[in-house]
């Protein structure tokens, strides 16, 4: 909490205390009270946090400071990314939370409002708290991406949700195209650290694969929507959404190693979750992929703590270990994008990592590849293209306007 400008005269046993002290007394006056002033819920308009609700529900305190002798100081609508631009001065410098009402109330989650740095120094977004795999399949709203990763603005929501963009059938036979990430960390031994995907994943469960693997997600409270041509090479939103699903999937605190993410490539592939739920599985993957390597110290990785929802297994490996796991274990298997990653300059790109981590290797060049035969679908058919699965705007709004039912085939 920021301590208002203006003192207060307080008094003790002792008699008047001096400026240090009032300003000490005075922070601890304000602290307690903060704690002990009671919410009010009221409703505000389109914002949006997560899923596609058309408000959320803002807690504030209703007990100004001026009640107490302290004066109450608007917060800037800049310091939350241009989410809120209106009404300031209804905020105060108590906390505040914003509620995704689209959710269950049971499901609602609770998220600090940030600063528009590419991170916040001071707290974490409580994004999938009290959330299962089903929730953040209705409630995420992806960034839906061109074959060129240029933004795709769909007028419904629901075109944009995890389950939308996800879904593969005789329709949609690649999903919808949208942007993700692929974070890899290594220790200072050059390890990279590997992750075994959880059980109850929807898609491609038990499968390891890179550190993290997610989306950068659109109306969250710090910005993750990027213009590529305007972004690189600094792309906060990428990064922002990397270290979201660093500390979400492994309590891995990375707000301090933003600088030191390297952004890598691009790579645009599609995945149909054949193994799991057989030829024709209602799932996959398509996605223009953004690679991160970062390099980090071991206290950092040493606070790895796994969410059992995410992961359900670690492994630090060095280059070595890993293609003898992959090519000479065929009881492990392993998620389509790190494969094709890998195989597409993965390795080049550790075996001179220090370079990689200073841009030397970078390609911003999107490459394309399709997936090997046992992650294509029933319905994936020989005449489909590079295009398949891939919205144009005008496309995103004819869709927009129809039930998911009734979507023509994307091609």
């Amino acid at each position: 909490m920021m301590t208002p400008r203006r003192l207060v005269s307080v008094s003790t046993a002792a008699g008047t205390t001096g400026i240090f002290q009032k300003r000490l007394y005075h922070g601890i006056v304000c602290a307690v009270v903060s704690c002990l002033i009671p919410y009010e819920t009221y409703e505000r308009p389109s914002l949006h946090v997560y899923g596609f609700s058309t408000h959320a529900t803002t807690r504030t305190r209703t007990t100004p400071f001026s009640n107490l002798g302290l004066p109450s100081r608007p917060v800037s609508s800049s310091m939350f990314n241009g989410i809120i631009n209106n009404n300031s001065n209804q905020w105060h410098t108590s906390r505040s939370f914003m509620y995704n009402t689209n959710l269950h109330p049971s499901s609602r989650i609770a998220t600090r409002l940030f600063s528009s740095s590419i991170t916040s120094s001071s707290s974490f977004t409580a994004y999938g708290e009290n959330m299962n795999q089903n929730d953040m399949m209705e409630s995420d709203k992806l960034i839906l991406v061109d074959e060129n990763d240029n933004v795709v603005r769909a007028g419904d929501p629901k075109l944009c949700s995890k389950k939308a963009g996800h879904t593969f059938d005789v329709q949609t036979p690649r999903g919808i195209l949208h942007r993700a990430f692929s974070l890899f960390c290594f220790n200072q031994d050059n390890q990279l650290l590997l992750t075994q995907r959880a059980d109850s994943k929807i898609t491609f469960p038990s499968v390891w694969t890179n550190t993290a693997c997610s989306h950068p997600l659109q109306d969250m409270a710090l910005d993750e929507v990027d213009d590529f041509s305007e972004a690189y090479p600094r792309l906060p939103g990428i990064k922002r959404a990397a270290v979201r699903k660093a500390q979400h999937e492994l309590g891995l605190d990375l707000r301090q190693h933003v600088d030191a993410m390297q952004f890598v490539s691009r790579f645009h592939y599609w995945a149909a979750d054949v193994q799991t739920h057989g030829l024709d599985t209602p799932w996959g993957e398509h996605e223009v992929d953004y690679i991160l390597f970062v390099k980090l110290p071991q206290e950092v990785l040493s606070s790895v703590s796994l969410n059992p929802e995410e992961v359900s297994n670690v492994r630090y490996v060095f280059m070595d270990e890993l293609k003898d796991m992959m090519y000479h274990r065929p009881d492990l298997t392993w998620s389509p994008w790190f494969v094709g990653i890998m195989e597409r300059g993965g390795f080049d790109w550790w075996d001179d990592l220090d370079a990689t981590l200073k841009g030397t290797n970078t390609n911003t060049d999107i490459q394309f590849f399709d997936p090997l035969p046992d992650h294509v679908a029933s319905y994936n058919l020989d005449t489909h293209t590079r295009t398949t699965g891939v919205l144009s705007q005008s496309a995103a709004e004819k869709l927009a306007s129809t039930e998911p039912k009734n979507w023509v085939r994307i091609t």
